[in-house]
């Protein structure tokens, strides 16, 4: 993922905080990955876009407590990673 997709699409003017930017990425990675049972491929579009809204929310909602917005994670993430999801069935 092109890492100056980031400050990009978080309005982010200066570098100061590029550091915890990666860091924020890496765990959208990680959260992409553990929501969908896939690697993350920066390829995939709607991979890319799940990351850069959990990024985007990771650091404007950097408060233990943040009443601004009653949801944890934006709605979009999961709609973007519903149809990457490995199905479940229950049988083996």
């Amino acid at each position: 993922m092109p890492v100056a997709l980031i400050p990009a699409h978080s309005s982010i003017d200066d570098d100061h905080d590029d550091e915890l930017l990666a860091h924020y990425a890496s765990v959208a990675r990680m959260l992409v990955d553990a929501s969908t049972g896939h690697y993350f491929i920066p390829e995939i579009a709607v991979m890319v876009q799940a990351v850069l809204l959990l990024v985007a929310q990771l650091y404007e909602a950097r408060e233990a407590v943040n009443f601004s917005s009653p949801y944890h994670l934006p709605f979009e993430v999961h709609d973007l990673l519903s149809p990457l999801k490995e199905p479940v069935t229950g049988h083996c």
